[in-house]
């Protein structure tokens, strides 16, 4: 079944916005994942607030200006082998790799700037982090905060390529954003082929920017 990454919008708006910080926290140490995350945040903070007007009347400025600050920390090889698989991903020839992720990219970015731009005023709180030597990942929680509401817990699963830090899965709530587009569009896949997905995608992100989105070269 075709589902609208739209969809899955978690309650409260602060679906995935997993985001990618709004708030820089305390307890981070030097060259921690609380440290990539935070490097991107006060910009991206600043610059919402201070461009909202133009960003309210101007999507295009919003989702490249998302992208720009955003588009380096997230691990979209990672993510395209999770909601792919290995046999999928293995078989997908590269370009059938570029075009998924390009337009998965944009429909990923799309939502979070929608709801990063609604909710700017909110505040992302590190919880107390320690690096785990050893583990193939990390994990950075935070809660992320908002005037007469109830903090909505946001996780973020990140791993370390030649020594930067990238995310590859959020949680907010409990549900976990990439495991969910897994869910959602590996049947769809199943049943009518990646080509076809591809170009389901193309078409709800048509027009809206033509950046070209180059994979980490890492396995």
């Amino acid at each position: 079944m075709m589902t609208n990454i739209a969809s899955l919008r978690l309650s409260g708006g602060a679906f995935a916005l997993a985001g990618l910080l709004l708030w820089s926290g305390a307890g981070a140490t030097a060259d921690s994942p609380q440290v990539r995350l935070q490097g991107v945040s006060d910009e991206l903070l600043q610059q919402v607030r201070l461009r909202s007007e133009e960003f309210e009347r101007n999507d295009e400025a919003l989702f490249g200006f998302v992208n720009d600050t955003l588009g380096g920390v997230l691990d979209y090889d990672q993510i395209l082998k999770i909601i792919l698989g290995k046999k999928v991903y293995q078989g997908a020839s590269p370009e059938q790799r570029n075009a998924f992720a390009e337009s998965l990219k944009w429909q990923l970015i799309r939502l979070y700037a929608k709801i990063i731009l609604k909710y700017s005023d909110g505040k992302v709180h590190y919880l107390p982090f320690e690096l785990q030597p050893g583990k193939s990942y990390q994990v950075v929680r935070t809660e992320f905060l908002m005037s007469g509401k109830a903090p909505i817990d946001l996780t973020y699963l990140m791993r370390e390529i030649e020594g930067e830090w990238y995310v590859f899965e959020i949680r907010a709530d409990g549900i976990y954003l990439i495991k969910s587009l897994k869910d959602s569009l590996r049947p769809e896949i199943k049943q009518n082929g990646l080509d076809a997905v591809i170009q389901r995608l193309r078409g709800e992100t048509s027009g809206k920017t033509s950046r070209r989105f180059t994979p980490h070269a890492h396995a």
